[in-house]
């Protein structure tokens, strides 16, 4: 009874209006820009230069946020909307989107004189191609109504993502500060205890931590980042989930104090990898433990931290 009862609240979301006209444009721009517009712009890059390789990551990441964050917090309005469609608009917004890919590919993947010259502003200049072939791109599938309907929903899209993106950014830049951070907060729990410890820095290498016998480099991996942006990620994903639900003035207040409990828990695994490195096996701490320890925290930590914040949170 139960699985009919799902099936037909599934058919039931299915059958709305704007549901599978958008579902279907939606799985179309992802195909395209995140399938053939890549592929088709290493090839005309390899063309060029082969020794050119095509790294658009960040425009790929940043625009894949950004449809996330809209659908999300959009997901109720584009149920109900109608969709219309118009050849002339879908031909020329795919010219458009063309042409400046082009663009993109020449100034890019050319002499890169400007490049050299100011490395800044070249990098920046031909994200913003990239950025804006991928718009064109979706204004061709999805149509300028669609954009002139939405488009205070997508500037506050834009607004939620960009910082989001730049503070994921400088995290993993300063990488090298989260270890070292790390690094000192374990040699005074190990002062403590009375163990003897070293922390080796070199230039171009990982920091290096040594406790009694076993030593470990404390790269990017295990410098916390990657859960503070992930912590980041959820946090927002529930709040724009529950956004009327929810005390804003509360869920500000609380996200640094989620910060904190998360950095700390990075402290605690790489306490506990060299303990058991240097008492029980060093071949555990490096393999079992290292591989498994960082999410199995990441996830207890998050679920008790939301157990505990989300009726507070609450209106």
């Amino acid at each position: 009874m139960q699985k009919r009862s799902v099936m037909a609240a599934l058919k039931e979301w299915w059958a709305r209006p704007g549901v599978r006209s958008f579902s279907w444009r939606l799985v179309l721009f992802l195909c395209l820009g995140y399938g053939l517009v890549p592929v088709l712009v290493q090839y005309l890059a390899k063309q060029r230069n082969p020794a050119f390789t095509v790294n658009a990551i960040y425009p790929l990441a940043f625009s894949l946020i950004l449809i996330g964050v809209f659908v999300l917090a959009n997901r109720k309005r584009l149920q109900g909307i109608a969709y219309s469609w118009n050849w002339l608009q879908a031909v020329a917004f795919t010219g458009l989107s063309l042409l400046t890919l082009s663009l993109f590919v020449v100034i890019r993947y050319g002499q890169g004189q400007f490049g050299i010259v100011f490395p800044t502003y070249y990098l920046l200049f031909t994200g913003l191609l990239y950025t804006f072939g991928l718009f064109f791109l979706a204004l061709a599938v999805f149509q300028l109504e669609f954009f002139q309907r939405f488009f205070r929903q997508l500037v506050l899209a834009f607004s939620v993502t960009l910082p989001y993106f730049s503070f994921s950014l400088m995290l993993n830049g300063a990488w090298m500060y989260f270890s070292n951070a790390i690094m000192q907060a374990d040699a005074l729990l190990f002062r403590v205890l009375g163990m003897t410890y070293s922390m080796e820095f070199k230039p171009g290498t990982d920091p290096l931590f040594t406790v009694g016998d076993f030593s470990a480099r404390v790269g990017a991996p295990c410098s916390g980042v990657e859960s503070l942006i992930m912590f980041t990620g959820l946090y927002l994903f529930i709040a724009l989930l529950d956004w009327n639900k929810l005390d804003k003035r509360k869920l500000l207040l609380l996200y640094p104090l989620g910060l904190v409990g998360m950095f700390l828990m990075s402290i605690i695994r790489v306490f506990i990898l060299m303990l058991i490195g240097d008492r029980v096996s060093p071949a555990l701490a490096l393999s079992l433990f290292h591989t498994n320890v960082g999410w199995v925290l990441f996830v207890a930590y998050f679920l008790v931290f939301m157990y505990f914040a989300y009726p507070w949170l609450r209106k």
